[in-house]
């Protein structure tokens, strides 16, 4: 995408306006060549407009490729894997969502909070609250080892993967549950 190098190549274009614009100091004290001098403060111009051009440009491709999500269609992220790798890496990462849409498939009034904003150091954080069965306390402290499960049938690896995703992306997921009360996971980024 033009905008993974825009940072490299705006300092490019601004180290070498520097450069120009010493040259041109230098020739206006020290020479009498006039015509260089005017042909470097014409070449200080022309890069001074590439520079806002570039900018300029960048700018109209990333407001036109915001505009093109802003109304997308993003509800099946987490429905499929049609979507490339790092969507299955974020699918996974949010098995907690489905975990507690099965804790709550016997319970008469079923809650599931979704919950995202940001902490008090600015990172992404993401809750997800269900007032399911819950886990109890020892459960609690083996649920993110592999191959740890409750559930009759289950491979166990799926919170154990949630956290290894997790620390990939330098993120966190950790767990706070009250049986019968509540549980939330919380992922923060």
């Amino acid at each position: 995408m033009v905008f993974s190098h825009f940072r490299t190549q705006s300092s490019i274009r601004v180290v070498f306006l520097g450069l120009t614009l010493a040259v041109f100091v230098y020739l206006g004290l020290d020479t009498d060549f006039y015509a260089t001098l005017v042909l470097v403060g014409v070449l200080i111009i022309y890069q001074v407009v590439s520079l806002i051009h570039s900018v300029e440009l960048t700018n109209r491709q990333l407001t036109r490729f915001l505009q093109s999500i802003e109304y997308a269609d993003l509800s099946q992220t987490f429905t499929g894997r049609k979507l490339g790798s790092s969507f299955d890496e974020l699918y996974t990462a949010f098995t907690e969502v489905t975990n507690a849409i099965q804790a709550l498939q016997d319970h008469s009034a079923p809650t599931i909070q979704l919950i995202g904003g940001q902490d008090t150091q600015g990172r992404l954080v993401i809750q997800v609250t269900d007032n399911g069965p819950g886990i109890l306390q020892d459960v609690q402290e083996k649920i993110f080892i592999p191959f740890f499960t409750t559930k009759q049938g289950e491979s166990g690896i799926g919170l154990s993967l949630s956290r290894q995703i997790m620390r990939m992306h330098r993120g966190t997921i950790t767990v706070v549950s009250t049986p019968d009360v509540q549980t939330t996971f919380t992922l923060r980024f």
